[in-house]
């Protein structure tokens, strides 16, 4: 097996970095929708998963709207 020319493992190496976070965060966001389809308060699901209240109340507004919209 040849090896990888060190310019082209930074770039591999930098887009499986991307990759990991990009994937982590999706996962977080995910863990947080299924905690607020379950009713879990705010608080608890930021402190859960460490996401801003923000992002809590974005997530929350786009479930409601994927609800109302299947109906």
């Amino acid at each position: 097996m040849e090896l990888m020319p060190a310019w082209k493992r930074w770039g591999y190496e930098e887009g499986l970095e991307k990759g990991m976070e990009q994937g982590l965060e999706q996962g977080v966001e995910a863990v947080a929708r299924n905690l607020i389809s379950l009713g879990i308060e705010d608080g608890t699901i930021i402190k859960a998963t460490r996401l801003s209240p923000e992002k809590i109340l974005s997530l929350r507004k786009l479930l409601e709207e994927d609800a109302s919209g299947q109906n």
